[in-house]
């Protein structure tokens, strides 16, 4: 495997993180908004 491949994967693994860890985030929040208007 050359660096550029190496790099290629890397890049897809920061993709892959970002992309799990932000809707887990998207999902806290919705969850925590739902939360506070069914406590009304």
């Amino acid at each position: 495997m050359d660096s550029r491949d190496k790099k290629q994967d890397d890049t897809d693994k920061n993709a892959a993180y970002i992309k799990r860890h932000s809707n887990d985030k998207e999902l806290r929040l919705q969850s925590s908004f739902e939360f506070r208007k069914n406590v009304k």
